[in-house]
């Protein structure tokens, strides 16, 4: 056979929908470079640069998708771990290639402990409401829009207790409320503790209220998923009435102390320590486009012209007409400088209290008869019922779990952010995001999705400041909202049913092969082992790592440890 019919035959074998990705991609990034491309024939200025931009996006999304549908073994493992790395650089090539078309420079700066600890406040804030939807769809089968509503019901039960009289201090014999004491640095944490324990209490049994009342009617009449989400729609708006008639449309803050509202509340990151890495103790300055700076003297002579060239990421010339110098200077990519971090502890108890209510939670889940359950009823309830499990007791139970869940993080919610009926709307549709991403159901997916929305949240935030403002376009900064939506659609092209429904899958892969549970004692001991590792870059633990994961012997792993 011929070269050229060889050359045909690997053309003709490549699926269509490829060949014009590649086309469309290559059209995007002529159109982004150049000012050029089929659209340039119809459409100029800005509208040209959006279409380019989105096109370039999607063409890449599908390229990506067909890797990772082709690769096998190891190396669509990593493809799919790396997939959401890939897609930032995707985007952030994207970027690149339009300022070097719109011959401009967009500069962007990352506090990384900040753009870190900011994630995960975002990650945490959609958590507490994505948790509880999870466990109701998981069980009960539908999506809970009252949900938000919930959430807000627990940050009033925190305000309630923090004007009542009961929560006071001694102050020359007298009781006064804690929110009046004056501030003497000294945190006090019975009002949070016990506030924290009672909007989980009674925003669990509301949830069981509104069960016993609404859902349980429709579930005993057979009602269809979708009467069952209309209806939580009604219970919403039910419920932020309320909240307007009681408390008004005023924002309040929870405050269980004056202290826990001073500037000096807060936790120091620096770099010398020897439990936070240095890395992180760093500000990260990006840049996209030209990268130049060009400067114009006419105070200099020829000889002063061509010194001022002389310097690394320099360039000058002489225009002899008007003699005057024009020096270039070439900027490099990114920059690194030393920085601080001051983490609040108000941000820090709704990361560490809702991460830590939904770890419990899946081990309620997974380690416990209840969640055993609670598991069978969501597979088959009329299985569960034959079996002798009371399947609305398990209703009862997961309403109460869900509804008091949300009602923690809402107590820990409005002690950072300012909270009135309307927030609840806000924070929900991010919510339904996080589930959709990490696949409806899984408590194990909506964790992890929660992070990587929150981080894309915290991440696209500079940038889109530092874009917008060399677009002329400084209202882009409020897009940041949107982001998170934009991410789910180009991760949900690479993985139609979301993360969690891709770790089943390969746990099912992983047992056919008899190569035990993805997270089996000893896997998950190896990737604490890993997190350590990159955290403090021990590159000889790193290698002793990678040899444990290659030699699958239990033999070999103790004479190694040995």
């Amino acid at each position: 056979m011929s070269r050229l019919a060889l050359t045909r035959d690997s053309w003709d074998s490549i699926p269509v929908g490829l060949k014009f990705a590649f086309f469309a991609f290559f059209d995007a990034s002529l159109g982004l470079r150049y000012d050029s491309g089929i659209f340039s024939l119809l459409i100029h200025g800005d509208p040209l640069w959006i279409l380019h931009f989105f096109e370039y996006v999607l063409s890449s999304m599908y390229i990506l998708h067909w890797l990772l549908n082709n690769l096998q073994g190891w190396f669509r493992a990593i493809a799919f771990v790396s997939s959401p790395i890939l897609i930032l650089l995707i985007f952030a090539f994207c970027l690149e290639q339009l300022f070097v078309g719109q011959e401009s420079t967009a500069s962007t700066t990352f506090n990384l402990a900040s753009t870190l600890f900011s994630g995960f406040y975002w990650g945490a804030a959609y958590l507490a409401i994505a948790a509880g939807l999870t466990l109701t769809y998981k069980v009960q089968r539908f999506g809970n829009f009252a949900q938000a509503e919930i959430m807000l019901f627990g940050a009033y039960v925190g305000f309630t207790m923090m004007w009542s009289p009961f929560f006071y201090t001694l102050v020359n014999d007298k009781k006064v409320l804690n929110i009046d004491v004056a501030k003497d640095e000294v945190l006090t944490w019975d009002l949070l503790f016990w506030a924290c324990v009672t909007g989980f209490v009674l925003t669990g049994l509301l949830g069981v209220l509104i069960d016993r009342l609404i859902y349980s009617r429709f579930r005993k009449n057979h009602a269809i998923p979708q009467t069952m989400m209309i209806a939580s729609l009604g219970v919403a708006m039910i419920l932020r009435g309320i909240l307007y008639l009681r408390y008004g449309a005023s924002q309040h803050l929870f405050v269980p102390d004056i202290d826990w509202r001073l500037s000096t509340s807060r936790h120091e990151f620096p770099g010398d320590k020897w439990w936070w890495p240095s890395v992180l103790s760093q500000t990260a300055r990006f840049r996209f486009g030209e990268r130049t700076v060009e400067k114009s003297h006419d105070d200099m002579d020829k000889t002063a012209c061509i010194e001022e060239g002389k310097p690394d990421n320099f360039s000058s010339s002489w225009d002899v007409e008007s003699e005057i110098c024009n020096v270039t200077e070439y900027l490099p990519f990114y920059e690194i400088q030393d920085s601080t971090y001051y983490l609040q502890y108000t941000k820090a108890a709704l990361i560490i209290g809702v991460f830590a209510s939904v770890v419990l939670l899946l081990f309620v889940l997974n380690m416990t008869r209840l969640g055993r359950q609670m598991r069978a009823v969501a597979d088959n309830p009329d299985l569960a019922a034959s079996s002798g499990i009371n399947v609305e007791r398990v209703h009862m139970t997961c309403a109460f779990l869900s509804a008091g869940i949300s009602g923690f993080g809402g107590v820990l919610f409005g002690m950072y952010v300012r909270v009135n009926p309307e927030v609840g709307l806000s924070i929900l549709l991010p919510a339904f995001s996080v589930i959709v991403l990490g696949t409806l159901g899984s408590v194990r997916g909506v964790l992890i999705a929660a992070i990587i929305v929150g981080l894309v949240r915290s991440i696209s935030e500079p940038i889109l400041i530092g874009t917008g403002s060399v677009l002329d376009r400084p209202s882009y900064a409020a897009f940041g909202e949107a982001m998170p939506y934009m991410f789910l659609i180009a991760v949900l092209m690479i993985m139609p049913k979301g993360l969690g429904d891709a770790l089943e899958n390969w746990q099912i892969e992983r047992a056919r092969n008899r190569q035990g549970s993805i997270f089996s004692l000893r896997n998950v001991s190896l990737f604490l082992l890993l997190i350590i590792c990159i955290w403090k870059s021990r590159v000889r633990h790193l290698l002793f790592l990678l040899l444990l994961q290659i030699t699958e012997t239990p033999t070999v792993h103790r004479q190694l440890l040995d």
